[in-house]
Formats: C-alpha cells, structure tokens, sequence
C-alpha cells in the first residue's frame, strides 16, 4: 500500500470519528438500542440519555481530531517515512489510546450519573 493510501485511511478515520461524535454532542440522537452510548443507566431517564452521548461525542470528537492531527503531523517528519510500519504503527497507538481514554472516560463519566 502507497504512503498516500496509508496517511488517507488514517485521516479518513478520524474524520469518521467526528461525524459520527457530531450528532451525540448536538443531542440529535434519541435513545435507541444501535447507536450512542447503550449502557444500561443511559436507558433509566432521557437525562441520563443526553448526559453520556453528549459527554461521550465529545470524547470521541477529540479522539477524531487527535488522530487526524497526529496522522497528518506523523507524515510530515521526513525521517519516519509514511510507508514504513514505525508509521503505520505510531497512527495506530495514537487512535487506539485515544480510543481506549474515551471508553474509560465514558464509562466513569455514566457510573456518576
């Protein structure tokens, strides 16, 4: 895979993560069993609804924002080339403790309420 693709896919992650992190931070997503943060003190009251998914896309807004930032920061160092697995393997640790951070966060977050 080209350099190009690499860095793309990795952007492209991000970007994913925060459209997907846009309507939970706006509160435009209902309760429903697919999509949100589906732990069961969420389903006690609408609050509890709103409360995590909005917290929960704002982790996940930073997660995306990180990632993107990171991926397109990492592929301008000419000494770590993007089509090396350093790369590959750098943009993956920064989405994955991104990620596994906004799990923790939310699941604490959602245990206070």
């Amino acid at each position: 895979m080209s350099a190009n693709w690499v860095m793309l896919s990795f952007v492209g992650v991000g970007f994913l993560l925060v459209a997907v992190s846009l309507p939970l931070v706006l509160n435009k997503v209902k309760p429903n069993p697919i999509y949100g943060v589906r732990l069961p003190k969420c389903y006690l009251s609408d609050r509890n609804w709103y409360a995590a998914n909005a917290y929960g896309g704002r982790q996940l807004l930073v997660v995306g924002v990180v990632t993107t930032t990171a991926t397109l920061t990492l592929y301008c160092i000419p000494t770590l080339p993007a089509h090396t697995i350093a790369y590959t393997i750098a943009c993956e640790a920064v989405m994955m403790v991104g990620v596994l951070w906004a799990v923790v966060a939310i699941l604490i977050f959602v245990n206070r309420l």
